[in-house]
């Protein structure tokens, strides 16, 4: 499960040149709602005090809603792209610990420094989903948590398929409207719909390495919260 052969060209190719409408397109594609669904997951999954890896951190949306949120938080910035981390450190100057450059399934960090990790919409992004899953399990320490917050693929056939349509033909179609230049750019986010794992399988895949997994979804299956805590050793 993941983008495999497909990485390059979703996230290299693609996401790499989105930064100036990032912010814009995700409001359009959630209908206004990403944000909202951002801070809802980080109040369910982050405490104060906590030190938060925000792994593929974009333009650093999270690590923003996450210091609107607690006031009491440290967060380092893990993304595979330079433009974002760059991007990310000019928006949270101040809030973050630090950025460091990488991929999930290979994480520069030693085990257990983390008290949780969080993915806004990029999780989707991994080549592999289970080895990015070994490795996130393994830098939060016991008790820790891991929140995602993305697209997601509903169990239900019919709504699969209308969920699909969505991402085939509709985004495309509001990205030549708000995007403009780059909305051929979109055309290349069905992939990763198509890749995703159906929420079902997500959640007994996360259950793997996690205990206690909650999945929140919403638009009708094709958004979720998901949050997964690391058994604590006896």
């Amino acid at each position: 499960m993941g983008l495999a052969e497909d990485w390059d060209r979703v996230v290299l190719q693609a996401l790499n040149s989105l930064i100036p409408v990032y912010d814009r397109m995700n409001s359009v594609m959630s209908m206004g709602k990403d944000k909202r669904w951002r801070e809802a997951g980080i109040r369910l999954a982050i405490r104060e005090g906590d030190f938060v890896l925000d792994a593929g951190c974009g333009p650093g949306v999270m690590t923003e809603v996450l210091a609107s949120v607690h006031r009491n938080v440290k967060s380092l910035l893990y993304d595979s792209l330079f433009s974002m981390l760059e991007a990310a450190r000019s928006r949270v100057a101040g809030v973050s610990s630090g950025a460091v450059r990488g991929v999930f399934e290979t994480m520069p960090f030693s085990s257990g420094v983390f008290d949780a990790v969080m993915m806004g919409y990029s999780f989707r992004d991994a080549r592999d989903m289970r080895a990015a899953l070994e490795e996130i399990s393994r830098v939060i320490r016991d008790g820790g948590r891991m929140l995602i917050v993305d697209i997601a693929k509903p169990d239900n056939r019919l709504i699969r398929l209308s969920v699909g349509f969505y991402w085939r033909v509709v985004v495309p179609f509001l990205a030549l409207l708000v995007a403009r230049k780059y909305w051929r750019k979109y055309s290349v986010l069905y992939i990763t719909y198509r890749r995703l794992p159906t929420n079902s399988q997500l959640r007994a895949l996360v259950g793997e390495y996690f205990e206690s997994v909650t999945v929140y979804t919403q638009m009708l299956g094709g958004s979720l919260i998901l949050i997964a805590e690391r058994p604590r050793r006896q």
